[in-house]
């Protein structure tokens, strides 16, 4: 949808607090429940600017709202994790969730920009 191109463009703009806005409140208020790609391009955006706190936070947020993370959601969670230097531990935790869900590791989902426009 078009919020989900959008929150992806502010991400990549480096407009975190803009494409946060847009997931938290702009969607809502135009009736548009956030889905994974939605909740994917968001942490992908914390991701680029080293956010890992904020990364885990979304992440608790999508699986509060019913919403499960895929592949590329974790990617790029672990992303956030690398980038932003939190402890290993919380990489190798999310790692381990991942594979305990059932999705696969592939070097696709370990990308540093996942696609947020693409469906698992």
């Amino acid at each position: 949808n078009s919020f989900n191109s959008a929150i992806s463009a502010c991400g990549r703009a480096g407009e975190l607090d803009t494409a946060l806005e847009l997931l938290s409140t702009g969607m809502r208020a135009a009736g548009v429940e956030p889905d994974v790609v939605s909740w994917s391009a968001a942490i992908a955006a914390c991701q680029r600017r080293g956010e890992w706190r904020r990364a885990l936070e979304l992440l608790d947020g999508m699986r509060r709202q019913g919403v499960a993370p895929n592949e590329r959601t974790f990617g790029a969670a672990i992303s956030a994790c690398a980038k932003g230097g939190a402890p290993p531990e919380r990489a190798l935790e999310l790692l381990a969730e991942m594979r305990s869900s059932g999705l696969r590791v592939t070097q696709a989902a370990t990308r540093d920009q996942p696609r947020s426009t693409q469906r698992s």
